[in-house]
C-alpha cells in the first residue's frame, strides 16, 4: 500500500513538471512573438484599432476576449508562480499600456460591452493588481468603473456575457468582491452593478409561452454560456449572493428552467431558436461545456434536484465528446479541459479534475509534432486554416497557458472563464 502511495506521488510529480515544461514552452513563445508584434506594429498604432482591419496585426485590442488584456493575464499569471523575472518586466510591461490606453481613451470609450469589448478591464486590473502586487492598478480598475454610466447600461440591447450586459456585471462585481475584501469603498461600482442586474431583470421575455429568458440581438432566447441563458444566469446569481436580494436569484431559477425547454434528450444537444435545429456546437460558448459551467458557477445559490440533473447531464456529454479540432478556450479543446477541471473542484470529485488533465496531456503530446490549432479570426472553428501563433487569451496561446496554470497550481489562480476572483 505504502509502494503505491509512493507511486501515486511520483507520477502526480512527474506530470506537474512536464506541465510545467509546457508552460515556460508556452510562455517563451507568446513573449517572442508578442515582442516581435509590438516592434511592428505598437509603436505605430493605437490598440483600440477596428479588429477587422489589417488581419494579424489588429488582434490585440483593449478586450480580454482576444485583445491584449488577455495576454496580459496569462503574463503576469505565469509571472506570479514561477517568479520568472522575464515574465514579471513583461507583465510590467503590458499593464502601463493597457493603462495608458484606457487612460488615453478617457471618455470616448464604452466600457459597458462584455468580454469581446472593454466592459471586462475591471476584472483584468484587479487580477493583475493581485499578481504584480501593483495596488495603483485597482485605481485603473476604479477608473474605468467609473467611466461606465448608467445610459451605456440602459441602452445595451446586448444582454449577454460575450457582448452585453451580463459580461459587464461580472467583471463589475469581482471588481466589488475585491474592493470589499480589502475593506474599501467601491464608488459607484455597486450601484452600476444593480442597474444591470435590473436591466436584465426587464428585459425578459417569454419563449414560446415558457419560462423567460433574455432576447439576442433579432433572435429568440438562447441556452449557452456566452450567448444565452446559462450565462446570463450565473451573472444574476453572483449578483444575488453578494446583495442578497431574492429576485436575481428566483430569475437566475427561471433562466436555467427556459434552457431546460431547449433540451433535446434524443440528441443530447439544446434546439438552436436562430435556425430552427439542433445546436451544432459543444464548448464553453455555445453548447453543453457552457451550460455545466454555469450551473457549476450558481450551485451554492441554487441547489434544486432538477439543477442537479442538468449538472449531471451536460456533464455526461462533455466527458464524452470527441477532440475537436481547435485548442482554443473559447470554442475548443481546452476550454473543455478548464470546465471538468472546474467541476471536479466545485464537486470535490477527482476523476472529473484527472479527465481534465489527461486531456490537456493527449493535447499536449499532439502539439508536440504538430502544433496548436486555433482558427484564424472570421474563419469557422473546424477550418483548415489555423493559426498556431494567435496569442489571445480566448483563443490562442495565452488561453491554453492559463488553463495549464490552473491546472498545475490548482488553488493560485480564478476561473477566466467565470471571470471569478479568490477574495
Amino acid at each position: 500500500m505504502q509502494e503505491n502511495d509512493k507511486n501515486k506521488a511520483h507520477d502526480f510529480s512527474e506530470e506537474r513538471d512536464e506541465l510545467a515544461d509546457a508552460i515556460e514552452k508556452i510562455f517563451h513563445r507568446v513573449r517572442e512573438s508578442f515582442i516581435a508584434y509590438e516592434n511592428g506594429f505598437m509603436s505605430t498604432r493605437p490598440l483600440g484599432v477596428d479588429k477587422h482591419v489589417m488581419g494579424k496585426a489588429a488582434l490585440y485590442g483593449l478586450n480580454l476576449y482576444d485583445g491584449l488584456p488577455g495576454i496580459a493575464l496569462f503574463i503576469a499569471a505565469y509571472s506570479f508562480a514561477s517568479k520568472n523575472a522575464e515574465g514579471r518586466d513583461l507583465a510590467f510591461r503590458l499593464a502601463a499600456r493597457l493603462r495608458l490606453e484606457v487612460r488615453h481613451l478617457g471618455a470616448n470609450s464604452n466600457c459597458a460591452d462584455g468580454l469581446s469589448g472593454m466592459g471586462a478591464l475591471p476584472y483584468v486590473f484587479v487580477q493583475l493588481a493581485t499578481w504584480l502586487k501593483m495596488p495603483e492598478l485597482m485605481d485603473a480598475a476604479r477608473e474605468v468603473t467609473a467611466s461606465i454610466t448608467p445610459r451605456q447600461i440602459l441602452t445595451e440591447d446586448r444582454l449577454d456575457v460575450m457582448q452585453g450586459c451580463a459580461g459587464t456585471l461580472l467583471s463589475l462585481l469581482s471588481f466589488i468582491e475585491e474592493v470589499a475584501a480589502m475593506g474599501l469603498d467601491s464608488g459607484p461600482a455597486l450601484e452600476l452593478a444593480l442597474l444591470c442586474g435590473r436591466h436584465l431583470l426587464d428585459k425578459r421575455v417569454s419563449y414560446k409561452s415558457g419560462p423567460r429568458a433574455w432576447p439576442a440581438i433579432n433572435s429568440p432566447p438562447l441556452s449557452g454560456f456566452a450567448y444565452g441563458a446559462a450565462g446570463i444566469s450565473y451573472a444574476l446569481v453572483r449578483l444575488f449572493r453578494f446583495t442578497g436580494l431574492e429576485e436575481f436569484r428566483e430569475a437566475a431559477i427561471e433562466g436555467f428552467a427556459f434552457e431546460r425547454t431547449l433540451y433535446i434528450p434524443q440528441l443530447q444537444t439544446w434546439f438552436d431558436p436562430r435556425c430552427n435545429l439542433p445546436l451544432a456546437k459543444a464548448s464553453w460558448c455555445e453548447g453543453a461545456p457552457g451550460v455545466a459551467l454555469g450551473i457549476l458557477g450558481s450551485r451554492s445559490a441554487i441547489d434544486s434536484h432538477a439543477l442537479r440533473h442538468d449538472l449531471e447531464q451536460a456533464l455526461n456529454i462533455t466527458r464524452n465528446l470527441l477532440e475537436r479540432p481547435v485548442d482554443n478556450l473559447c470554442c475548443g479543446n481546452f476550454g473543455r479541459i478548464e470546465i471538468m477541471n472546474v467541476a471536479g473542484s466545485v464537486l470535490g470529485r477527482l476523476q472529473l479534475t484527472e479527465h481534465a488533465r489527461q486531456l490537456a496531456a493527449e493535447i499536449l503530446d499532439r502539439a508536440e509534432s504538430s502544433g496548436f490549432r486555433f482558427p484564424m479570426p472570421h474563419h469557422p472553428a473546424d477550418s483548415p486554416e489555423n493559426s498556431g501563433d494567435n496569442l489571445s487569451l480566448f483563443l490562442g496561446l495565452a488561453g491554453v497557458g492559463y488553463t495549464l496554470l490552473r491546472l498545475n497550481y490548482p488553488d493560485l489562480f480564478p476561473s477566466v472563464l467565470l471571470l471569478e476572483t479568490l477574495s
